[in-house]
């Protein structure tokens, strides 16, 4: 009888290797005895002879190093040992563990988003980490757009941009084609001049926000209003500064007198 948890564990693995055709010759789990020892009972009998299968047949796994102090079985401990597996030698095989703990610090957080909201947050979050590892700013602006190849069935920023581009072209040849009649452009004007009093009257009530909608119609836009505003908190910080520098200053050259 096949083993639920292994079963899944198995057709994932067998997942990403058909998906990726490039699955390493090495895997480390907590639990990778198990694991090897139904993939040897089962392979060829109820799991099928196939290029992913084999290949996934005779891939070293070992037990990361962590969990490995809790196996005390003989065959484990003679076959399972990280640290006589030459091809882990200079890898981190506590990385996940290490990674869920930090993870653990937004349990809270994650649990109150919900299923649609978290995998976005959880986006932000190791994407901000691995900034913050690698000693970038978050207002760096990676030039991705030029690297990713034109695919139809995927919507990009830039492409996005694209086709609103082609579509305000298209609009004003169809305009220049069909003029619009007199009562056309009288509710046209009309229209325009309540848009026009309606967009006044939301700037005067959004002048305290930081960022205004137009900040967000490209990335372009959007890091260069937060450039601004970085620039003006740090002269903002400055000026402070030199201000309790002078109050500094001056209380000294009072207590002096």
């Amino acid at each position: 009888m096949l083993n639920i948890t292994l079963t899944r564990k198995y057709m994932h693995l067998i997942n990403s290797e058909t998906s990726n055709y490039n699955f390493p010759k090495c895997g480390v789990y907590d639990d990778g005895c198990h694991l090897v020892e139904f993939i040897r009972n089962h392979y060829g009998q109820d799991l099928k002879r196939t290029s992913a299968s084999t290949s996934l047949y005779e891939t070293k796994f070992s037990v990361d190093r962590t969990h490995f102090k809790g196996h005390v079985g003989r065959w484990c401990r003679a076959n399972m040992n990280p640290y006589k597996n030459e091809m882990l030698n200079g890898i981190n095989t506590q990385a996940a563990e290490q990674l869920f703990s930090w993870v653990k610090n937004y349990a809270n957080i994650l649990s109150s988003l919900g299923w649609r909201r978290m995998p976005i947050y959880l986006l932000l979050l190791f994407h901000y980490k691995n900034l913050e590892r690698m000693s970038i700013r978050p207002t760096h602006v990676f030039n991705i757009a030029s690297s990713v190849p034109f695919t139809p069935t995927v919507s990009l920023a830039h492409a996005a941009d694209t086709e609103q581009v082609s579509k305000y072209k298209e609009q004003q040849k169809q305009k220049k084609t069909f003029p619009l009649t007199t009562e056309e452009t009288s509710c046209t004007k009309l229209e325009t001049e309540i848009g026009v009093k309606q967009q006044v009257s939301k700037q005067k009530q959004s002048k305290k926000k930081t960022f205004k909608v137009a900040d967000m119609n490209s990335i372009q836009n959007l890091v260069k209003k937060m450039e601004e505003l970085v620039n003006k908190e740090e002269k903002k910080e400055i000026r402070q500064r030199n201000r309790k520098e002078r109050k500094n200053q001056a209380r000294i050259n009072n207590q002096q007198q």
